[in-house]
C-alpha cells in the first residue's frame, strides 16, 4: 500500500467524532422521563393520611404496613347488583326455569352457587342439565320469583301469608338460610294457637329445632292450647307424645283426662 503523504506509518489512528456526539452510554430516548424511585422510611404510629387533617392509625396490616391485603366491603353487594341487572336485560342468561307456565331467565352459576339444589342439577349430569327450559313442580311461580330474587340479592320478604309456601319451597330447592330465617319468623310468632301446627309442619319439612321449640312450648301452655280448634286436630301419636311426656305441665290431673276425653269426642267415634 503506499502511505499518504505526511502522515507516519508507525502513529496508531484515532477515530475523528463528530462534535456534539457522546459514544459512551446511549442517550436516553426522547420524552420518556425515568421512573421515579420511591424511599421508603418507617413512618410514625401515627401519621397524617390522605385525608389531610384527619390522623390514620397507623396498625399492621393496614395500609401503612409492610403488606395490605384490601378489601372492599361493598363488593359482593356490587357484583350481586350487576348480576342482578344482568338478569334483568336478560344478558348472558343460560337456563329458562319454567313454573306453571311462567318462564324465569337466569344464570346456572348464580342458582348453582345459592343451591345446592340447582348446582347438582347443572353439574351432575342429569338431563336438566343439557335443557334450555327446566321446570319446577311443587313450588308457586310467586314464591320461586321469591327465591330468584334472594339468589341475587340476598334479600326476602317473609310474612305471615307466604312464610309456609316459602319454608317449603326452600326446603325443596335446599336455599337453607331463606328455610332458616322462615323457622325463627314461626318462632317468634308462636303462641298456644299455633304451636301444635307449627310441631307438625316443622316435622314435616325436618326442621328439628323448630319442631322441638314447639313441642316445649306445646308442653308448658298445655292447659291453654287445649282450648284452641288446633288441639283437636292433631293425630293421635302427637297427643300420646304430649300426654306422656315427663315434661308436661298442668296444675291438676283431671286436665289432662278431660282433654282427651274432649280429643276423643272431637273424633266423632273414628277413633
Amino acid at each position: 500500500m503506499i502511505p499518504s503523504p505526511g502522515r507516519d506509518n508507525n502513529q496508531p489512528r484515532v477515530a475523528r467524532i463528530n462534535p456534539g456526539i457522546n459514544i459512551g452510554e446511549p442517550a436516553p430516548a426522547a420524552n420518556v422521563r425515568p421512573k421515579p424511585r420511591i424511599a421508603w422510611h418507617r413512618r410514625p404510629l401515627f401519621s397524617p393520611g390522605l385525608d389531610g387533617e384527619n390522623l390514620v392509625e397507623n396498625l399492621e396490616g393496614g395500609p401503612g404496613g409492610e403488606e395490605w391485603t384490601f378489601r372492599e366491603p361493598s363488593h359482593s353487594q356490587s357484583v350481586l347488583d350487576g348480576l342482578n341487572d344482568l338478569r334483568s336485560e336478560g344478558q348472558f342468561c343460560d337456563v329458562v326455569i319454567v313454573v306453571d307456565g311462567q318462564e324465569f331467565s337466569v344464570h346456572k352459576s348464580v342458582l348453582a352457587a345459592a343451591s345446592s339444589y340447582f348446582k347438582a342439577m347443572f353439574t351432575c349430569n342429569l338431563a336438566e342439565s343439557n335443557l334450555a327450559k327446566v321446570p319446577i313442580n311443587g313450588v308457586e311461580p310467586g314464591i320461586i320469583k321469591q327465591l330468584l330474587d334472594y339468589a341475587y340479592s340476598s334479600e326476602i320478604t317473609i310474612s305471615k301469608d307466604n312464610v309456609q309456601n316459602l319454608l317449603s319451597a326452600a326446603n325443596l330447592l335446599e336455599m337453607l338460610p331463606v328455610r332458616d330465617a322462615c323457622c325463627q319468623f314461626l318462632d317468634r310468632h308462636m303462641d298456644e294457637t299455633n304451636c301444635l301446627g307449627i310441631q307438625s309442619f316443622a316435622e314435616a319439612h325436618s326442621c328439628c329445632e323448630l319442631q322441638q321449640k314447639a313441642r316445649h312450648f306445646a308442653l308448658k301452655h298445655f292447659t291453654d292450647l287445649i282450648k284452641g280448634e288446633e288441639f283437636e286436630a292433631i293425630p293421635q301419636s302427637q297427643l300420646i307424645d304430649l300426654i306422656g311426656s315427663d315434661e308436661l305441665e298442668v296444675g291438676r290431673e283431671e286436665d289432662v283426662f278431660n282433654a282427651v276425653v274432649k280429643w276423643v269426642e272431637s273424633q266423632g267415634g273414628n277413633r
